[in-house]
């Protein structure tokens, strides 16, 4: 099996554990921060998702220069640390009496754009850890169970904790797992290596160092072409993902924080299913398995909208989540094949920056898109633009 070669190796297998902390934590976060959301504002929580995007936008672009720059293992240490902390701010105001959903508002801005500064910093010390290739995507399918692993068991630890904490205390448990990450990413300092890139000029414009990117990204077609599907679709995974499923539930069950769960913990075990199937798979035409997951995908969106049965719709959201592995985890082998690892920050954080950008435009309309259509019909729609996003892939592949 290839998650052997990925366990045995120490970083990966170490990072690994601190990753799963964190994105349990954060999934956590997420599912209370929504269900707050849609309880407060409704289809209007569109707009607050709209903003965490801006906020990763906004930081993946003028950061750039920085973090192209720096030791990851530092960028990674500081980064956990900060979100530590930030998360605890709206607990304070929690206690406080005063504000305390202004200041979630505000801790999950900071907390999404600080994110633009983990990933491409995580993605770019992979490599460097790995001896060989299939080691690497072993590697990437390992690191892409850990928001998997999340989905499944966040959901399970909001229900069952739920009847005895107050919903803000959900955060607290978010900064504990950041600390979690902090300390796997120290076990391993001495493995991190750094390698400083060439400067060519220290005074370089924050901006120059984006279309720097852009331009690198542009030196592969295939690559960018499939980027742009990719994080197109996203965008309509973000509308379904992100708020339309939560209305949906809400829509059956306006008081059932647990029937959400499940929905949750449903869609995180089919990307458990895939995501351990998909690294075992030796994945060599990365690229056309990325068009298969895009086609799964908008399938399975179809489906959830049009089951009417609440047991049903958990074994159609499950399997449509196999469709998530199938789709991300290929892409990643992409871009490693064909770009080098001192490169890796830049090809990253533009993909991050893509997939956000199309993200903050669906969910920018999604309140719109919400109060003049059924939930249904939004989602049936995703699936569909999904679903030919996916096919033309197939064909042209």
């Amino acid at each position: 099996m290839l998650l052997l070669k990925a366990f045995k190796n120490r970083v990966v297998f170490r990072l690994w554990l601190g990753q799963l902390g964190s994105s349990i934590g954060d999934e956590i976060y997420r599912m209370a921060f929504i269900w707050l959301s849609v309880g407060f504002i409704g289809a209007d929580t569109g707009y607050l998702a709209a903003l965490q995007l801006f906020a990763v936008l906004l930081f993946g672009i003028f950061g750039g220069k920085w973090a192209d720059r720096s030791n990851p293992y530092r960028t990674m240490i500081g980064v956990d640390g900060l979100r530590a902390l930030i998360t605890l701010i709206p607990v304070v105001f929690f206690y406080l009496r005063h504000g305390s959903f202004i200041a979630l508002i505000v801790s999950t801005v900071f907390l999404s754009g600080l994110g633009a500064f983990f990933e491409p910093a995580l993605q770019s010390v992979l490599p460097r850890s790995t001896k060989d290739l299939p080691t690497l995507r072993a590697a990437n399918g390992l690191m892409s169970t850990t928001i998997r692993f999340a989905r499944v068991f966040a959901p399970i630890i909001v229900g069952t904790l739920s009847a005895f904490i107050a919903t803000i205390h959900f955060f607290t448990l978010n900064s504990l797992s950041y600390l979690i990450s902090t300390l796997s990413i120290f076990s391993v300092r001495k493995e991190i290596s750094f390698v400083p890139p060439v400067i060519h000029a220290e005074n370089e414009h924050v901006l120059a160092n984006f279309f720097q990117s852009l331009k690198l990204l542009s030196t592969k077609p295939s690559v960018q072409k499939t980027l742009f599907a990719k994080t197109l679709t996203g965008g309509a995974w973000s509308l379904v993902y992100g708020l339309g499923l939560a209305l949906l539930v809400h829509e059956m069950d306006q008081t059932n924080v647990k029937a959400f769960g499940m929905v949750m913990g449903a869609y995180g075990f089919g990307n458990i299913i895939g995501a351990m199937a998909i690294a075992n798979f030796e994945r060599k035409n990365p690229r056309l398995m990325v068009f298969q997951g895009l086609t799964w995908l908008g399938i399975g969106f179809i489906g959830i909208a049009l089951t009417h049965s609440f047991a049903l719709m958990l074994v159609v959201t499950a399997i449509t989540a196999v469709g998530g592995p199938m789709n991300d985890v290929p892409f990643t082998d992409l871009i490693q094949m064909e770009f080098d690892a001192h490169e890796l920050t830049k090809i990253v954080r533009i993909r991050m920056m893509s997939e956000t950008f199309f993200a903050l435009v669906f969910m920018a309309v999604s309140p719109l898109l919400f109060h003049f259509f059924a939930i249904r019909t939004v989602i049936i729609g995703a699936g569909v633009f999904t679903l030919v996003f996916g096919l033309r892939g197939l064909r042209s592949t």
